[in-house]
Protein backbone atom coordinates (compact mmCIF):
# COMPACT_ATOMS: atom_id res chain seq x y z
CA UNK A 1 0.00 0.00 0.00
CA UNK A 2 0.90 3.66 -0.20
CA UNK A 3 1.56 5.90 2.76
CA UNK A 4 1.81 9.31 3.15
CA UNK A 5 4.51 10.80 5.25
CA UNK A 6 5.58 13.87 6.20
CA UNK A 7 9.20 15.61 8.23
CA UNK A 8 8.32 17.69 10.83
CA UNK A 9 11.73 19.42 10.60
CA UNK A 10 11.74 20.34 6.95
CA UNK A 11 8.07 20.34 6.13
CA UNK A 12 8.37 17.56 3.63
CA UNK A 13 6.09 15.44 2.57
CA UNK A 14 6.88 12.20 0.65
CA UNK A 15 5.12 8.97 0.11
CA UNK A 16 6.12 5.39 0.21
CA UNK A 17 5.05 1.88 -1.07
CA UNK A 18 5.43 -0.71 1.40
CA UNK A 19 3.84 -3.98 3.11
CA UNK A 20 0.93 -2.69 5.51
CA UNK A 21 3.13 -4.72 7.89
CA UNK A 22 5.62 -2.21 7.82
CA UNK A 23 3.54 0.93 7.42
CA UNK A 24 5.68 2.51 10.64
CA UNK A 25 8.83 1.86 9.54
CA UNK A 26 9.69 5.17 7.96
CA UNK A 27 8.75 6.82 10.81
CA UNK A 28 11.67 5.13 12.28
CA UNK A 29 13.99 5.79 9.63
CA UNK A 30 15.59 9.41 8.32
CA UNK A 31 13.88 12.04 6.41
CA UNK A 32 14.65 11.48 2.82
CA UNK A 33 15.11 15.20 1.88
CA UNK A 34 16.83 16.81 5.41
CA UNK A 35 18.02 13.02 6.87
CA UNK A 36 16.77 14.23 10.10
CA UNK A 37 15.93 11.34 11.79
CA UNK A 38 12.97 10.47 14.07
CA UNK A 39 10.88 13.30 12.68
CA UNK A 40 8.71 11.46 10.69
CA UNK A 41 5.06 11.15 11.19
CA UNK A 42 2.87 8.62 9.22
CA UNK A 43 -0.06 11.23 7.31
CA UNK A 44 -3.89 9.87 7.67
CA UNK A 45 -6.20 11.00 4.23
CA UNK A 46 -9.06 9.94 2.92
CA UNK A 47 -9.53 6.58 1.43
CA UNK A 48 -8.53 6.91 -2.54
CA UNK A 49 -11.33 5.93 -4.78
CA UNK A 50 -11.50 3.77 -7.86
CA UNK A 51 -14.31 4.34 -10.16
CA UNK A 52 -14.44 1.04 -11.69
CA UNK A 53 -17.77 0.64 -10.01
CA UNK A 54 -18.99 2.80 -12.98
CA UNK A 55 -17.87 0.43 -15.86
CA UNK A 56 -20.37 -2.34 -16.13
CA UNK A 57 -19.21 -5.93 -15.46
CA UNK A 58 -19.61 -6.71 -19.14
CA UNK A 59 -17.42 -4.22 -20.17
CA UNK A 60 -14.76 -5.28 -17.30
CA UNK A 61 -15.06 -8.89 -18.44
CA UNK A 62 -13.76 -7.88 -22.13
CA UNK A 63 -14.36 -8.19 -25.59
CA UNK A 64 -13.81 -11.82 -25.77
CA UNK A 65 -16.96 -12.36 -23.24
CA UNK A 66 -18.80 -9.88 -25.32
CA UNK A 67 -18.32 -11.81 -28.43
CA UNK A 68 -20.11 -14.98 -26.34
CA UNK A 69 -22.90 -13.16 -25.19
CA UNK A 70 -23.59 -11.69 -28.65
CA UNK A 71 -23.39 -15.44 -29.98
CA UNK A 72 -25.38 -16.40 -26.65
CA UNK A 73 -28.42 -13.77 -27.56
CA UNK A 74 -28.49 -14.81 -31.10
CA UNK A 75 -29.28 -18.68 -29.96
CA UNK A 76 -31.49 -17.71 -27.18
CA UNK A 77 -34.58 -16.02 -29.30
CA UNK A 78 -35.69 -12.28 -29.25
CA UNK A 79 -37.22 -12.44 -25.38
CA UNK A 80 -33.41 -13.22 -24.74
CA UNK A 81 -32.63 -11.26 -21.21
CA UNK A 82 -28.57 -11.70 -22.56
CA UNK A 83 -27.06 -8.32 -22.15
CA UNK A 84 -23.90 -7.46 -23.69
CA UNK A 85 -22.68 -3.66 -25.39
Amino acid sequence: MTYNYHCKSCDHDFEKNIPIADREKPTKEKCPLCGKKGIIDRVFEAPRLSYDGVVSDIKRAGSGWNDVLKRAAKYAGKKSQVDHY
